[in-house]
């Protein structure tokens, strides 16, 4: 027997070699590991110093054979395949598969000696995809806001699956979805004026509003579950985005034409914190109602996160004080999951798992933002005096600083003269 007779016999003990899908033989393979150390020398000494600088996955050596008629050709498509950028899979009969980067170029040889082989020597290294960049607070609260609500329409599917069996519990839950229609009307305010600074929350929700009287509508089955839920999501998400960030429009208006300003995410904030403690308060505890209502309240809450999103908060303690009555909305819910949680150990637990997050995402968020925002500090006036002369021994005599300082302090201790403020303390902004 020849030596290429034993090559391909030896060869064929082992699984094939490949890289990026064209195959080869590998008799050979070397490759290093171990620790990157550099060394120190001081002149004049002969002590030196090492500086581990981590863990080395060194280069790996590796050795090729092509072999048989179509050997050149088979050359060819493997220098196609080394010539691709990026990284690439390498199918290693020892170690499976690993994703290296080609390190050095590959030497193909040809001899006249050794005809129908090809041999080539190629250097590799690993490859490690570079880490993502983490995301920010406010995509993480974003992620949970998604993730609660998905939760949420999960818990509704599950709970009114075996519905259709039951007439009585198939008529609660319309009821009570029914029911909802009359609290948003009176918690959104009027709905069939214009929308304006005073009833553009209900203006933005009056559509899903409406929709809720569909709920007798809806059919018992499969989808039913998903149909309420639907409706349920809805309202919640109108009220939220009647304070979100509206683009502004590729094509100008007309002439006269107003654009309407975003509210200020405290109204819908405020109305959905309410919403959520109705629902959390439901006083029912027969049939698929309760269920229901824990839907409900964690849709509300997690648009009432999602609305606090849109606010510029003043003062470090006015976000403190958002960020207790969220966190007690959630915590609110939360219970209320484990309190059905019998009712539905998966579907629940999800729930209750993803309320937690929520939590946490939001109090990193809200803490970021805490740390940056001046806090309100109290001043006290030993006569009485007119609020620009306060505004000037705190901010300067500048006109342009002075103005938002006499606004903030009229506004935020209810002045009613503010030519003369009686003595005694006032709340101010430090940075005022």
């Amino acid at each position: 027997m020849d030596w290429r007779a034993e090559i391909i016999d030896t060869a064929g003990a082992l699984a094939d070699a490949s890289w990026n899908g064209i195959p080869f033989f590998m008799p050979d393979s070397r490759h290093s590991t171990g620790r990157r150390v550099h060394r120190y020398f001081f002149p004049g000494q002969d002590a030196t110093v090492f500086q581990d600088l981590g863990a080395l996955d060194g280069p790996m050596r590796v050795s090729g054979l092509l072999i048989g008629d179509a050997y050149v050709l088979y050359a060819q498509q493997l220098e196609a395949a080394f010539r691709l950028p990026g990284s690439g899979m390498l199918v290693h009969p020892w170690l499976g598969e690993i994703e290296m980067v080609l390190l050095e170029p590959v030497q193909f040889r040809f001899s006249q000696k050794t005809l129908r082989v090809c041999t080539f020597e190629a250097v590799f290294a690993p490859y490690y995809p570079a880490t993502p960049p983490a995301l920010s607070s406010l995509d993480s609260l974003i992620l949970g806001v998604n993730a609660t609500q998905a939760a949420a329409q999960q818990w509704l599917v599950q709970q009114l699956a075996p519905i259709a069996s039951g007439a009585l519990l198939l008529s609660g839950v319309q009821g009570y979805v029914a029911s909802l229609q009359s609290y948003w009307t009176l918690a959104t305010g009027p709905t069939g004026a214009a929308p304006s600074a005073g009833n553009a929350i209900g203006a933005s929700a009056a559509a899903p509003i409406a929709a809720l009287s569909n709920a007798p509508l809806l059919s018992p089955g499969a989808g039913f579950g998903a149909g309420i839920g639907a409706l349920l999501a809805a309202v919640p998400a109108s009220v939220a985005s009647a304070s979100a960030t509206q683009a502004s429009p590729v094509v100008s208006g007309a002439a006269g034409y107003v654009a309407p300003s975003p509210l200020d995410g405290r109204l819908t904030l405020a109305v959905l914190l309410a919403a959520t403690a109705q629902a959390t308060g439901q006083t029912v505890t027969q049939g698929a109602v309760p269920a229901v209502a824990l839907a409900q309240a964690a849709l509300c809450v997690a648009s009432a996160v999602q609305a606090s999103t849109t606010i510029a908060w003043v003062s470090a303690e006015e976000a403190q004080a958002a960020l207790a009555s969220l966190r007690a909305a959630i915590r609110a819910v939360a219970q209320l999951a484990i309190a059905l949680v019998a009712d539905g150990p998966l579907t629940a637990g999800l729930l209750w798992r993803s309320l937690e997050s929520l939590g946490a995402a939001l109090t990193a968020d809200m803490s970021a933002l805490i740390g940056r925002l001046p806090a309100v500090k109290t001043v006290v006036t030993a006569r009485a005096m007119s609020v620009w002369l306060i505004a000037n021994a705190l901010g300067g005599d500048t006109p342009s600083a002075m103005l938002p300082t006499i606004q903030d302090i009229v506004a935020r201790n209810g002045i009613a003269n503010p030519a003369l403020v009686p003595a005694g303390p006032l709340a101010v902004l430090e940075s005022a």
